[in-house]
């Protein structure tokens, strides 16, 4: 078993070994970085012995490869390393990690490795896991935990879901009630939707700059990219309750503590509703001033306040508009340009809010399991599209929902998409919706060994993916999971294998909450 996730897409056995007691890195001075992980984790790894001779590590620039793409080439003397890029050199330390076992805490007096020869670049240029810190809210140190985990699986963009009806989870400074009001609800629905139970505790969250700016400053070590994402104008019940003149009819509402879609959002015909988000939107992408993708959502939109609001109707008839759809085109339209021409940054919106109107540089992120024909349609004319299926890449849902295999051999899987369109999707995201992920221990079983799958599915090109060997893999990954301290699922449940069983553990997850939680710390099914 040669143990690496994501696999390689090319990886020759040399069948010899190199072991080392001392080392050495040969780079240039500004691709430094790239390294600072390796040597921590080496220097932590191995008790170095200064009287033994050193070995080599050498990273070299070649120009001839792509961005992501590395060489490695081991033998017992060095190990040579050759990319294009600082995170190409990044890549290659985490595979080279993997090949000496440095997520082990236990001291070696030598580290021990079998030599390859591996040439390896991933399948998709994007590759992210969207969080969902809306329903629940989770702290800086698990989220950096989370980022630094899918680093370690070469996946390289972090989508961060910080506003929805439920909830805002950034304090910005020009706006003070979206901390004082939008960022607590006065209620939780649990246990179902279907039922009248509630958590009648206040339940509120939200992230400081200095926090903000942390994470960011930690993402950007570990080479991934954070996309931040305000929803709008839907799912916006939350911002609504802080800033009441942004409702159709003035009205003032709680923040939402059941999950759904609402009517209660804000108004697309008023100008102050887009001065207003123009305004959120430049302090948001001013604090993500790195970040080269910005979310503004677009999904779920309730048109029913629009049908019946005269702001709306009075805009649908300035623009020559036919119906409310093409007004929300309109809207996020105008979003998307002020950040382009502004900010120079691309946009993404969920793919049920983008119309014939919309613009065409805005990015689609298709997420229906459902083949929507409009959408892929759009993208057959040059759209470009991530793609997040539900549920293969929903990991919100149970393992008795969604075993493992089925996120692992989840491909681009859209009716009448073109074969030259499949040049259109920059990659895969997997999310998790958090309306039932109470804590960080659910978070942590829900992600994983899901992520291990999905880097897998987003890295290595189809012919060279093994489930049966993928599994072999995950079942060795122990100290991983305690040098991060993940809860996990164990192999009985993420594989449930049987109907009868998936309908139990599905059950299970579903039951009563407490129920869930006190299993989370007991059950021997959960790590």
């Amino acid at each position: 078993m040669i143990p690496l996730i994501p696999m390689p897409n090319y990886i020759l056995d040399l069948h010899h070994t190199l072991s080392f007691k001392n080392y050495q890195f040969l780079i240039e001075e500004k691709y430094k970085n790239a390294i600072l992980h390796f040597n921590l984790e080496l220097s932590s790894r191995l008790i170095i012995d200064e009287n033994a001779s050193s070995y080599q590590f050498e990273f070299f620039i070649n120009k001839d490869l792509k961005d992501e793409e590395y060489i490695i080439h081991m033998d017992d003397m060095l190990t040579h390393v050759e990319a294009k890029t600082e995170k190409g050199f990044y890549y290659a330390t985490r595979t080279l990690s993997q090949l000496f076992s440095l997520k082990s805490k236990k001291k070696v007096k030598s580290i021990r490795s079998k030599c390859y020869l591996i040439e390896d670049k991933p399948r998709f240029s994007f590759r992210s896991l969207m969080l969902d810190e809306c329903r629940h809210f989770f702290n800086k140190e698990e989220v950096k935990k989370i980022i630094a985990q899918i680093s370690d699986l070469k996946m390289n963009y972090f989508h961060w879901h910080l506003s929805d009806d439920q909830g805002f989870r950034i304090d910005f400074r020009s706006f003070p009630l979206l901390k004082e009001i939008a960022s607590s609800r006065n209620k939780t629905k649990i246990n179902s939707q279907d039922n009248d139970e509630w958590d009648n505790n206040i339940y509120s969250g939200c992230y400081s700059y200095q926090d903000i700016k942390e994470i960011i400053h930690y993402a950007k070590t570990h080479y991934v990219e954070i996309i931040p994402e305000i929803d709008m104008p839907g799912h916006t019940s939350a911002i609504v309750a802080a800033y009441p003149f942004l409702h159709c009819f003035n009205e003032k509402h709680e923040v939402r503590g059941d999950f759904g879609v609402f009517k209660e959002i804000m108004c697309v015909g008023k100008q102050s509703t887009y001065d207003f988000c123009k305004k959120l939107l430049d302090e948001l992408v001013t604090l993500f001033k790195d970040s080269h993708y910005i979310h503004i959502g677009g999904d779920e939109v309730n048109h029913e306040n629009y049908e019946k609001c005269e702001d709306c109707q009075r805009k649908m008839k300035e623009l020559n508009l036919s119906s409310t759809s093409q007004l929300q085109a309109h809207f996020c339209n105008e979003m998307a340009s002020h950040i382009q021409n502004k900010f120079h940054k691309k946009v993404i919106v969920w793919h049920d809010g983008v119309y014939d109107l919309t613009n065409p540089n805005i990015i689609m992120q298709y997420w229906d399991y459902k083949m929507d024909e409009k959408r892929i349609d759009y993208i057959n004319n040059g759209r470009k599209c991530i793609y997040s299926p539900c549920s293969q890449f929903y990991f919100n849902d149970p393992y008795g929902e969604l075993p493992l295999a089925r996120t692992y051999y989840r491909g681009i899987h859209l009716d009448k998409l073109s074969k030259k369109a499949y040049k259109n999707i920059l990659g895969m995201e997997c999310c998790i919706w958090t309306e039932w992920i109470l804590n960080d221990k659910m978070l942590e079983f829900n992600l994983n060994p899901r992520l291990f799958a999905f880097a897998e599915t987003s890295w290595t090109n189809t012919i060279n993916r093994d489930f049966k060997g993928l599994v072999e893999r995950i079942e060795n990954q122990d100290d991983f999971y305690k040098y991060y301290n993940l809860t996990h699922a164990t192999k009985k449940i993420y594989l449930a294998r049987g109907e009868k069983y998936r309908k139990e553990i599905s059950n299970r997850y579903r039951g009563n909450e407490k129920e869930v939680e006190l299993s989370l710390l007991k059950t021997s099914d959960i790590k």
